[in-house]
């Protein structure tokens, strides 16, 4: 099993060349991978269609990731979203936070669409999904 942990910000002149050599199933870890620019979308889609991996899994997908996802409809070819950060927020103390999902674990595989309930961190209030749901979790559809 091969882990490869991304940060900072994928640019158009970001040298990714040896991501296109690895092989077998590999998981990308993406937490600290903070934004893909709008010039560097086609250099992911072009190393992950060069990558001989069989599989790739993606895990802690940040939410600047999931937008663009949501906006570029291959973005995400060849790939599997195993978990990724959603927004949330406090009403009652007006704390903002990122939470984890895990899509087999919290959304039955990808089959449910609906944000799993979590307490704030701060008051232990309950926090409210911060987006729209349906326009959020649609990377799930392809």
């Amino acid at each position: 099993r091969t882990i490869v942990e991304l940060y900072g910000v994928l640019r158009g002149e970001s040298d990714v060349s040896a991501l296109a050599r690895l092989t077998g199933d590999v998981w990308l870890k993406l937490r600290e991978f903070r934004r893909i620019s709008s010039d560097s979308v086609q250099k992911w889609i072009d190393l992950v269609r060069a990558m001989p991996a069989s599989r790739l899994h993606l895990i802690e997908c940040p939410i600047p990731f999931i937008h663009q996802a949501n906006l570029i409809t291959n973005l995400l070819e060849r790939q599997e979203v195993e978990s990724f950060f959603a927004p949330y927020s406090c009403a009652a103390c007006g704390l903002d936070e990122e939470r984890l999902i895990d899509v087999r674990r919290d959304l039955d595989g990808g089959r449910r669409r609906v944000p799993p309930a979590h307490k704030c961190s701060s008051c232990g209030g309950a926090l409210a999904f911060d987006e729209l749901t349906e326009q959020y979790f649609a990377f799930l559809d392809r």
